[in-house]
């Protein structure tokens, strides 16, 4: 699938080097303010230099972001590969990071997401709420999707979630994602290492 957001009025992203390291920089800018992030390509991964999320003040624009997000099909990407492997492959889609794990490891950082769970967590639930509804919006994209494998988030740490917040806030998810893919016939995994 790809997803259009309403509320980003431009996104650029722009390359350079610092002290030898190659690092891109992305400016997104929404209906309720500016968001930019660092990052350092690493292969496969990036690494997150600098998080979208910098203060509270970055609050309305993320909710901007998370919010109005359309989900468009997009399976032509996904059959051009499969049709390039020849069957020797499973072909694996992905319906995305965790509500909650996006916010954390990807908008926040754990030491900042910490401390905003505990001095504004009915802000970061706002943000939390918001990307729920998003998500909703893919399963039945993914459902009608020819792909017949996804991976439903990842990399989750137990000492950063505990066990209460898992069932709360990530468990709920998995069951909902399955309720509508495993009727269309498709395996839903969670890549969990930790």
């Amino acid at each position: 699938f790809s997803v259009r957001r309403p509320n980003v009025l431009e996104t650029r992203t722009y390359g350079y080097t610092d002290n030898g390291r190659w690092l891109t920089r992305t400016v997104t800018r929404t209906t309720a303010g500016e968001l930019t992030t660092v990052g350092q390509p690493a292969g496969f991964t990036t690494w997150h230099l600098e998080k979208m999320f910098k203060g509270p003040e970055d609050y309305p624009a993320l909710l901007a972001y998370a919010s109005d997000v359309e989900v468009v099909p997009s399976y032509e990407p996904f059959l051009k590969m499969s049709e390039l492997k020849g069957g020797d492959a499973v072909m694996r889609g992905a319906v995305g990071l965790e509500q909650m794990q996006l916010i954390i490891h990807h908008w926040m950082g754990v030491e900042t997401f910490a401390i905003e769970w505990m001095e504004r967590r009915d802000e970061v639930l706002k943000l939390y709420d918001a990307l729920v509804e998003e998500r909703r919006k893919t399963y039945p994209v993914l459902a009608a999707s020819p792909c017949q494998h996804f991976n439903y988030g990842g990399n989750v740490t137990p000492e950063v979630i505990g066990e209460a917040r898992f069932r709360e806030y990530y468990l709920p998810h998995y069951e909902e994602c399955c309720e509508v893919l495993q009727p269309a016939g498709k395996l839903v995994g969670c890549h969990f290492d930790a």
